[in-house]
């Protein structure tokens, strides 16, 4: 594995940022255009992009602690898209009559595991950096 902690953070965090613009600027409808709704996403996974570029930076830089702070980082995504993943997947049989809220958690559905997927990713990318790492 060739690949440095700073570029896996800058990597997570263009993929926050990315899921963070799908749930502002894509509406349940199917629409392009602001969705102010999703300003809640936005601004959590844009806090998430900024860190994960700080913490990049910091590596760049040689702080030995960016590697731990961003693999903790990664893992409180993680926990937080895993859950709304699996909540939202066990409630979208019962939304089958109403197709607004259905739409409406597809669309919660589809920020949330993007960034679930990219946060496994960073999390398993930067976990065996540090396993393989020595103190």
């Amino acid at each position: 594995m060739n690949r440095s902690v700073s570029s896996i953070l800058f990597f997570f965090a263009a993929l926050l940022l990315a899921a963070g613009l799908l749930s502002a600027f894509y509406s349940p409808e199917r629409v392009i255009g602001w969705y102010p709704k999703g300003i809640t996403g936005l601004s959590i996974c844009g806090a998430g992009a900024v860190l994960a570029a700080v913490f990049g930076i910091l590596d760049k830089k040689g702080v030995t602690w960016a590697l731990w702070a961003g693999l903790i980082l990664s893992f409180l995504f993680l926990c937080q898209c895993g859950l709304t993943v699996f909540k939202i997947v066990r409630t979208l049989e019962e939304l089958s009559q109403d197709p607004a809220a259905k739409a409406s958690a597809v669309h919660k559905l589809s920020a949330n595991f993007l960034a679930f997927v990219a946060s496994v990713r960073t999390f398993v990318f930067l976990g065996l950096i540090a396993r393989h790492r020595k103190s």
